[in-house]
């Protein structure tokens, strides 16, 4: 791996005020650690706000060691700040190898959702890439069991979990978890026995198909296209007298898209009065 050491200088008078290092991306690659905003900290987020900034690439094509070695000696070659021995606003002394610093997971993770066990009341994964594997299932299937008011209250039964937040919210309700899924679960069985039982007749169908045909023409069972479309709009040339059936047949006619020709019928463009919508019998 080919890292890089980068120094930020202040914009106003080209003072150096960070020093890091970066490892080179795949060639095509659109990211590039040097010239990112995002995950600074708020000192260095103060001088960028105040100040700017200008990216000035010290060395590149180093090994990881040699990079690391090079942040270190320009960070005690400048001095810190919080350390009050200089002008860096770096937090550290340099080489800890934090190139692309991975996110700490599971409990070490302060944004993990804890996820209990309804039975026991303990906290049994942290996550929900937890329960995924513990499963062997998709982490989104996870999530949308874990919905609040989600449509998997057997799927969440049958796993027996809940987030803790959750968990919390109806013990201080005095309401039992356990309890609360099962009438959940029960629920949803209900709802999908009696979706199973109801069949509509032909009879049904056909006036549901009439309604649909009256409300919204386009989303019929039958589509016409072009002019026979009872919500198609002629146009008119009111120059020449010649007619199209519809806007996109009149566009293709006058080398536009239908988009400008609706815009000159809607008489939007002041330059070509031409056009106009008509009806075509």
């Amino acid at each position: 791996m080919k890292c890089k050491v980068y120094l930020h200088r202040k914009a106003t008078d080209g003072e150096v005020f960070y020093v890091g290092i970066a490892k080179n991306q795949k060639e095509g690659s659109n990211y590039d650690r040097p010239f990112d905003t995002w995950n600074r900290t708020k000192q260095w987020k103060e001088v960028y706000k105040r100040c700017g900034r200008d990216v000035e690439i010290h060395m590149d094509g180093l090994s990881l060691a040699e990079a690391s070695a090079e942040e270190r000696a320009l960070i005690k070659r400048y001095g810190r700040i919080d350390l009050g021995t200089g002008q860096l606003v770096n937090r550290t002394s340099g080489g800890q190898k934090c190139v692309g610093t991975p996110m700490p997971k599971g409990a070490n993770c302060k944004f993990s959702r804890e996820i209990v066990d309804v039975h026991t009341g303990k906290v049994k994964f942290y996550g929900y890439r937890q329960v995924a594997e513990h499963l062997g299932v998709c982490k989104s299937h996870v999530g949308k069991v874990m919905r609040a008011n989600g449509k998997y209250a057997i799927a969440q039964y049958d796993w027996g979990l809940m987030l803790k937040s959750k968990y919390d919210y109806l013990l201080k309700r005095r309401i039992d978890p356990v309890a609360y899924l099962k009438k959940r679960r029960d629920n949803s069985r209900r709802k999908w026995s009696n979706a199973q039982k109801y069949k509509r007749t032909d009879e049904h169908k056909e006036i549901m198909r009439q309604r649909v045909i009256m409300a919204k023409p386009w989303e019929s069972a039958t589509h016409h296209k072009g002019k026979d479309n009872p919500m198609a709009k002629g146009v008119i040339n009111v120059e020449t007298g010649e007619t199209w059936g519809t806007v996109v047949e009149a566009a293709k006619a006058n080398g536009i898209n239908r988009y400008q020709m609706g815009r000159r019928c809607q008489g939007r463009i002041q330059k070509d009065k031409r056009f106009k919508y008509h009806e075509h019998n």
